[in-house]
């Protein structure tokens, strides 16, 4: 009984390490994030940190929630819906996440970046744009820092 229950414990570890990048990104995203900082063309965003800092004084945080099932969440923002999927892709570098909401009867697709460390995420964008950045930051690119928040 001992061998069979060392067997099992080896196999869940043989297992957790042939996740896929992907995967294990997937299971490590999954969470409430609150977003901590924003820069844009590589410099603090001032008027987003004054809405974040405005907010955290409030207890009102601009928050984003990633679920199992592909679903995100954010809260606190100016969207109508809040609502929408997302999908990640670490075998890229960097790192892309793709966020699609709905518009009316209309999808928009998010195309950004993500470097995901702990509990820190960083997520960039393209001012203005469809297509996804070259980079986490630089000219024209807006990032926001995001921490997980504990339960």
């Amino acid at each position: 009984m001992k061998n069979f229950t060392l067997f099992l414990g080896a196999l869940a570890l043989f297992l957790t390490g042939c996740a896929s990048p992907t995967e294990r990104d997937q299971q490590a995203i999954v969470g409430s994030w609150r977003i901590i900082r924003a820069e844009i063309d590589g410099e603090l965003f001032r008027n987003a940190m004054d809405d974040i800092e405005r907010g955290a004084r409030e207890g009102k945080f601009l928050r984003v929630q990633f679920f199992e099932n592909g679903t995100v969440k954010a809260e606190g923002g100016s969207a109508s819906d809040p609502w929408g999927t997302y999908t990640l892709d670490a075998e890229k570098d960097p790192k892309w996440l793709t966020v699609t909401t709905k518009k009316g009867d209309k999808e928009e697709q998010k195309l950004s970046l993500y470097h995901l460390e702990g509990d820190l995420l960083r997520v960039a964008v393209l001012k203005q744009s469809t297509i996804r950045p070259p980079k986490l930051s630089g000219k024209d690119i807006m990032t926001m820092t995001l921490q997980r928040e504990k339960p």
